[in-house]
């Protein structure tokens, strides 16, 4: 009986693991994060507009991470398993499925499709019509979802029934982005180089944010090349394009250090790199050579200003002593590597807890109860 209850108990505190993170704001699953497909790591946001819209035109195979009816069945399957799996401490997203954004949240109505666009001409037969696109998704029920039928869907048209479906927009997960109160003060899980890194952004002299900024071993880049790398994979990774966390790549404005203020034209965030190495000449005492990027706001006051890696001449010139060249268009971004912990194990609802321990409180009265009777 007793190796019995520990089992029980075991399997309890072993039950209730979820792969994504879903993404609630005010009662509303508006997306996840950390949604495998095929073992690559999407972030998706949930909601209602035209492919052309939602879709970078709607145009090319390259507008859709998935190229295939497999890869949108793979993608449907994830939401299934990942997102829509159960209900949680969040929100009954999966035996409600008005509370996903896009779908129509009343008690007439009981199911929610989520439509997953993919490649133009693949997938249906015959392939799609001028004008349509080639589609998947999971309809969620509240009894269980199903993955659907494939169809097309009019490139122009916001859904095919905007009572009962939303889109999912995949967008591949590079690295976790840090949001506190709506400004962006890091990301987790930076890929420079094949090594993960962490990285902090925010206002403050080299001195004070670099351990004395007075010897090579105080910066995790130790030259002007390994900055730049550094410096593409922010580009590539953090500021790539908008989330559903916030604008921060078309809102400079939104990045802790930058400046807030009405419309925010740009904001460089500075990487400092090895003291004596990257500038043209090298730094003199008391300067820190420096790479960064370039974020531009596309709708201020330089609206051609194109987002880029900076590698002018000012590399050789930041004093270390100073926040920054100039706080309102500047920050600083502080990598430190990326520390992965082991998982903690997943707590049961209480009521699980309730149960074991009145599965043991009986087991250890019947015990009692026989060694009375032994004796």
């Amino acid at each position: 009986m007793r190796k019995f209850v520990l089992a029980v108990v075991l399997v309890l505190m072993s039950s209730g693991a979820q792969a994504a993170t879903p993404i609630v704001v005010e009662g509303q699953l508006i997306g996840a994060s950390g949604v495998d497909v095929g073992g690559k790591l999407y972030d998706v946001s949930f909601g209602d507009g035209s492919c052309i819209s939602l879709f970078n035109g709607c145009d090319e195979d390259s507008d859709f991470p998935f190229p295939s009816l497999a890869d949108g069945l793979l993608a449907a399957q994830a939401l299934a398993d990942q997102v829509f799996n159960s209900d949680s401490i969040l929100g009954s997203f999966d035996s409600e499925p008005g509370l996903t954004r896009g779908c129509l949240h009343s008690p007439e109505f009981d199911y929610c499709t989520i439509l997953i666009p993919h490649a133009p001409a693949q997938g249906v037969d015959p392939d799609p019509p001028a004008g349509f696109i080639s589609v998947t998704g999971y309809r969620n029920l509240p009894a269980g979802g199903v993955l659907t039928e494939p169809g097309v869907l009019s490139i122009a048209a916001v859904t095919l029934d905007s009572t009962f479906s939303t889109k999912a927009v995949f967008s591949p997960q590079a690295a976790t982005l840090i949001v506190v109160e709506g400004q962006l003060i890091g990301a987790s899980g930076v890929d420079v180089g094949g090594k993960l890194y962490d990285v902090s952004f925010g206002d403050g002299s080299c001195v004070f944010l670099f351990n004395g900024c007075d010897e090579d071993s105080d910066f995790p880049f130790p030259s002007l090349a390994d900055g730049l790398l550094a410096a593409q994979a922010l580009a590539d990774q953090v500021f790539n394009s908008d989330s559903i966390l916030g604008s921060f790549d078309s809102d400079p404005g939104l990045t802790r250090g930058c400046h807030g203020l009405l419309v925010s034209d740009y904001c460089i965030i500075y990487i400092p790199h090895a003291l004596a190495q990257g500038g043209a000449p090298a730094p003199p005492p008391g300067f820190i050579s420096v790479t960064g990027f370039r974020n531009f706001n596309p709708m201020g006051a330089f609206p051609n200003g194109v987002d880029g890696i900076h590698n002018g001449p000012w590399e050789g010139g930041m004093n270390i002593n100073t926040s920054s060249f100039d706080t309102f268009t500047s920050t600083k971004a502080v990598f430190s590597l990326h520390v992965v912990h082991e998982p903690v194990p997943t707590l049961p609802p209480l009521g699980l807890v309730l149960l074991s321990a009145l599965m043991m409180g009986l087991a250890s009265r019947r015990l009692a109860r026989e060694n009375r009777q032994a004796g």
